[in-house]
């Protein structure tokens, strides 16, 4: 069996060369992103101005298309809704993890239709 202070350090080296080959990535993939959002510009331009919804060329076809987020701003007027209007399909339902670890730390039981699953890991810190 390996020494423990060696398996530690070793860790800790391949953690940070990971950290390094990551940044290293991140600045190589913000360079692509950056000019994959001036050519998406570009052709969003070119098809606004032609009034055009796609452009099909031998190389692929350029379209558009829209992508909507929702954001609640205001979470108990949001709430306020959807309990007035029994309009329960705008709500997305996961169990909170810590909520449902205090329920179970306090009762000694789930709460109905939960599971909860845990999985023991090693955490390394350097010194």
């Amino acid at each position: 069996m390996a020494n423990i202070s060696e398996l530690v350090a070793k860790y800790i080296a391949i953690r940070d060369k990971k950290a390094e080959i990551v940044a290293e990535q991140k600045g190589v993939l913000d360079r692509i992103n950056h000019a994959l959002s001036n050519i998406e510009a570009s052709m969003l331009e070119a098809m606004q101005g032609l009034g055009v919804e796609s452009m099909k060329t031998p190389s692929g076809t350029a379209y558009q298309s829209v992508r909507t987020s929702a954001k609640v701003e205001d979470r108990e007027a949001f709430l306020n809704f959807v309990r007035e209007n029994e309009a329960w399909a705008f709500l997305e339902s996961r169990a909170n993890k810590t909520a449902v670890e205090d329920f179970l730390t306090e009762h000694q039981e789930l709460p109905p239709g939960v599971t909860v699953s845990k999985k023991l890991t090693v955490g390394i810190r350097r010194s």
